[in-house]
């Protein structure tokens, strides 16, 4: 005899299977039912120095995503210093497009630290007091980049 089991996975689908006792099978289907997908999206934004550049990389992406899709978009890449990316700016034009939408700045600074070494500016003496604490490489740099995202008005996290 055959035993029916029926399974909520998350709140989007069900899956549904027969258990076959005697011949110790098992099969099953995938049944979608949700009206709405949850979609990741990654998009690297090297090389881009406005809202509007990271704005057209991130439609490149979405090309193929239903209107009524939840997204959750994560900018990846190295940007440069003097880029400039309207976070508020880009959530509010993805949440008046899709049924939600949340970006996440996942980005890293390209930055040659050492062309602020002579800087007399608070960068510039900033990445000396850092260079000069003889730290591993990788905490340096670390250091030197949520330093320079302060200095330079960016949230830090």
């Amino acid at each position: 005899m055959a035993n029916k089991i029926s399974k909520l996975i998350g709140f989007f689908n069900l899956i549904f299977g027969d258990i076959n006792e005697e011949e110790k099978t098992l099969n099953y289907q995938f049944i979608p039912f949700a009206s709405r997908h949850l979609y990741e999206i990654i998009v690297d934004i090297s090389g881009c120095f406005t809202s509007i550049d990271t704005e057209k990389k991130i439609d490149e992406k979405l090309t193929k995503i239903e209107k009524t899709a939840l997204i959750k978009i994560v900018l990846k890449g190295k940007v440069e210093l003097e880029a400039e990316r309207d976070i508020t700016y880009l959530e509010k034009k993805y949440n008046s497009m899709y049924y939600f939408a949340k970006i996440y700045d996942e980005t890293s600074l390209n930055i040659d630290y050492m062309s602020f070494k002579h800087d007399v500016s608070l960068k510039g003496e900033f990445i000396r007091l850092v260079i000069e604490q003889n730290l591993p490489e990788e905490e340096t740099k670390k250091i030197i980049t949520t330093g320079i995202k302060a200095l330079s008005g960016e949230e830090v996290i």
